[in-house]
């Protein structure tokens, strides 16, 4: 009896959330695609099944021509109605300059509840301090990328990796390195994203030619496989998982894996890993910016984590919670047990009510 009446509180807290309105940063081009959900066909190509095994046993992999190029495209080697490297370079850096200087103009971009910035968390995250450039969730700003990101070379790619039947879009992201920015540090995606699922996969789209000296990524072999490695958050309380990762060495990821350096990435190329996969990107040492555009897809189905909200009454302020405390609009305070990674993305699906501890995610399309 009292799990249904705490079920039925937690409803009316999120439905109270839902009613908040989200500021959008601009009046958005996006148009509906219908289902983010999309059903493929059997993944049975050679090609997908290799990478597939490689990707569960490595935890990451590096696929060519994700992208084509615009010889690629017109010399029929490039899969017909797909997007050509150039064509989505221009799209993203357009879209997300529009963003990070809206978001620089804001001056209160730390602050979640305050309705004027919110735009800023849902594309740009929280602010800090400079490491690089980065813009999540274009796709919700431009038809053309709303489109990629569904188009089906891409849902069947990320499928066919995952080993499932259907995927959904969790984010995407624009991660720009500048000569001389620094590091990421060693981190695993899926600390930060509130689904109870192992079948979540980024694919890091190379948007111009990389080398080792660029600041491509780094991966710790097998380290998605690894639940009790004195590394790893992945068996900790929900809103202790990011914390635990944020102070890992080199050395400590180093001790314990074989650490897969950078690599050369053609423009169109990727690399693949899964949530559970320890990364992390060094310094752009070159002379020319790094720009990769990532996306990232769960297995349709994939629940939101049972731990999402603190209990009733427990608070960030007595200390028997820790995360994001929102305010619904009579006053009750919700504590996500999550940190600020990641906000922009399930912090607006949080207002509008779509994350229900327990229950499948499956936010509208956009």
């Amino acid at each position: 009896m009292h799990e249904v009446t705490l079920r039925c509180a937690m409803r009316r807290r999120l439905f109270c959330l839902g009613i908040a309105i989200l500021a959008h940063l601009e009046t958005s081009t996006s148009s509906s695609s219908g289902l983010s959900a999309h059903t493929v066909e059997p993944q049975t190509h050679a090609k997908t099944q290799r990478l597939h095994i490689n990707l569960w046993r490595d935890g990451h992999v590096h696929i060519t021509s994700v992208l084509p190029s615009e010889s690629e495209a017109a010399d029929g080697t490039g899969t017909a109605n797909t997007f050509t490297v150039s064509a989505v370079k221009d799209e993203v850096l357009a879209v997300a300059q529009r963003v990070i200087k809206a978001c620089a103009a804001c001056p209160h971009s730390d602050n979640i509840h305050d309705a004027a910035c919110r735009g800023c968390h849902r594309h740009r995250g929280t602010t800090g301090p400079k490491s690089f450039n980065k813009a999540r969730n274009l796709h919700r700003l431009s038809t053309t990328l709303n489109e990629l990101v569904h188009a089906p070379r891409l849902l069947g790619l990320a499928a066919g990796l995952l080993g499932v039947p259907r995927v959904r879009v969790y984010q995407d992201a624009l991660f720009e390195k500048e000569p001389g920015d620094v590091e990421s540090g060693w981190h695993q995606d899926s600390a930060a994203t509130p689904l109870n699922s192992d079948h979540v996969v980024t694919l890091w789209v190379a948007l111009g030619d990389l080398n080792q000296a660029s600041g491509t990524l780094m991966f710790a072999n097998g380290s998605h496989a690894v639940r009790d490695d004195g590394l790893s958050s992945r068996g900790l309380p929900l809103s202790d998982r990011v914390a635990a990762v944020r102070h890992l060495t080199d050395d400590d990821v180093r001790a314990q894996y074989a650490v897969v350096p950078p690599r050369q990435i053609r423009a169109g190329d990727a690399t693949a890993h899964l949530g559970w996969t320890f990364h992390r990107a060094p310094p752009n040492r070159g002379s020319t910016p790094r720009r990769a555009f990532a996306v990232t897809y769960y297995a349709d189905g994939a629940k939101t984590h049972q731990d999402l909200i603190a209990p009733p009454g427990d608070t960030v302020a007595s200390g028997r919670a820790r995360g994001v405390e929102l305010q619904t609009q009579d006053g009750v305070n919700v504590v996500v047990q999550l940190l600020s990674d990641d906000l922009s993305t399930w912090m607006p699906w949080m207002m509008d009510g779509w994350l229900i501890p327990g229950e499948p995610l499956a936010p509208p399309s956009v």
